[in-house]
């Protein structure tokens, strides 16, 4: 990788597992700093967003550095106007170099068109699922084409900044009584940056609830924005738990997404508080 060596990652993400238990919810939590290898079954993934300013090539490198396989693949590593021979060419190599793109996203669907474009775009990509925004209007076409494509549709919730679907609670009640294909993407920050609390919130869309995306926020109110995990305001302890106890059967995905040029060791250390929780539940 341009940004730092394998050498340094690991030196690196050894100090991150040791220090754990400096991380203040987790020692409150009585949670061990331990790297888990066993997690019971979860599947801890990357949302390449988190990884924007990474190519393709240094995304797999790092994926394989910090053995994580699921992906979710936002379009600055696949764009949505690509040719279906570099899709598929893309799509190839991250797959021969042992990751899974299990998704699609973030999606924003503002027309019809888009919303066309969207999933056949991920047909051809043999993605299960798209982690999309279709505007309101958009939902009945959006409906139609899941049911056409059979790809599940989790859509993203935004918080307090003025876009689409606020928090789960209002994508849950716009499509509670669509097609079940049709569920919920939970970004716990954004919720927590709308004053939600988010274990209470994933207890209300469990049956709708396909994806989630983790981070940690400085503050929950607008204002919040992403910080290393375990040293700002969300109580991921406690949202890891309840994910497990509604049996949420989906990916736990990380959206770190601050130090755009260097996000190895931020990723990295996500992984290992993600992984330290786990290894108690």
């Amino acid at each position: 990788m341009k940004t730092q060596t394998r050498r340094k990652f690991f030196k690196t993400a050894g100090i991150g597992l040791a220090g754990m238990a400096a991380f203040p919810k987790l020692s409150e939590a009585g949670i061990p700093a331990v790297p888990a290898d066993h997690h019971s079954g979860v599947e801890i993934g990357i949302a390449s967003y988190g990884l924007r300013k990474l190519s393709v090539d240094e995304v797999i490198e790092l994926m394989n550095d910090i053995q994580l396989s699921k992906i979710s693949i936002k379009s600055m590593h696949l764009p949505y106007d690509s040719s279906n021979e570099h899709i598929e060419s893309t799509i190839g190599k991250m797959k021969d170099a042992g990751l899974d793109p299990y998704a699609a996203g973030v999606v924003y669907m503002r027309s019809a068109e888009e919303v066309e474009n969207a999933f056949e775009y991920a047909r051809t990509a043999g993605f299960g699922m798209i982690v999309g925004v279709p505007d309101y209007e958009l939902l009945d076409l959006a409906e139609e084409k899941v049911k056409q494509y059979d790809i599940t549709l989790a859509i993203h919730n935004h918080g307090p900044d003025g876009m689409a679907y606020p928090s789960a609670m209002d994508a849950y009640e716009r499509i509670k009584e669509r097609d079940e294909r049709i569920g919920i993407c939970m970004d716990v920050a954004h919720i927590a940056r709308s004053g939600i609390d988010p274990v209470g919130e994933i207890k209300a869309v469990k049956d709708r609830l396909y994806d989630v995306h983790l981070r940690d926020n400085t503050k929950n109110a607008k204002e919040g924005k992403t910080c290393r995990p375990g040293q700002g305001t969300l109580d991921l302890p406690a949202i890891i738990k309840t994910l497990k106890e509604v049996g949420y059967k989906g990916v736990y995905t990380i959206e770190y997404g601050i130090e755009e040029d260097t996000p190895l060791t931020g990723t990295a250390m996500t992984t290992g508080y993600i992984q330290g929780i786990l290894a108690t539940l």
